[in-house]
């Protein structure tokens, strides 16, 4: 079981990475075909502050924030771990998982509501004359931060219920 949630939590990290990178790598697309289009021909084309500001930026910025909980690539400040000792260094480790967890569950939970309440109404801005959904984009808070909470979830798991002894050590040990 722990093999298998390992491959499927790496996996999934991954794909919502990567998804970030395709962000990148459209926003240099859309950038520079704006850029030539203004410049070559005098023909702008609409919404494209709009696309990078509502999109591609918040896939860049959030969806690779699961993976980074994965790989342990978050800040932390640990002035007061080293006093800490066995079980009682478990217990905090605990803990303090357990906050990020809620903070990451709250985050998805109340991003979801504003999405649905966009998603209702239809969410749009108009550029150039033409309409450009922007609803959609509301999404990809509550998916990112949902994956974040649960690979945190699912690390504490792995700290509490270890397959075996490097897991017990490190969590989801990857």
């Amino acid at each position: 079981m722990h093999d298998f949630l390992k491959k499927f939590v790496e996996r999934a990290t991954s794909i919502f990475s990567l998804i970030g990178g395709l962000g990148i790598f459209l926003m240099l697309l859309h950038v520079t075909a704006d850029v030539v289009l203004r410049q070559v021909f005098g023909f702008p084309p609409p919404a494209t502050v709009l696309v990078v500001s509502h999109y591609y930026m918040v896939m860049i910025a959030f969806f690779p924030l699961g993976w980074s909980e994965l790989r342990g690539d978050m800040i932390s400040v640990e002035v007061l771990s080293g006093l800490f000792k066995g079980k009682i260094l478990k217990i905090k480790t605990i803990l303090i998982d357990l906050l990020i967890a809620a903070v990451y569950g709250f985050l998805a939970i109340h991003t979801w509501i504003i999405a649905m309440s966009e998603f209702k109404v239809g969410s749009y801005q108009v550029s150039l004359g033409v309409v450009i959904p922007i609803w959609p984009s509301y999404f990809i808070l509550p998916i990112a931060f949902g994956v974040a909470c649960f690979v945190v979830l699912l690390r504490i798991y792995f700290y509490i219920s270890p397959n075996d002894e490097s897991d017990s050590e490190q969590g989801m040990a990857l």
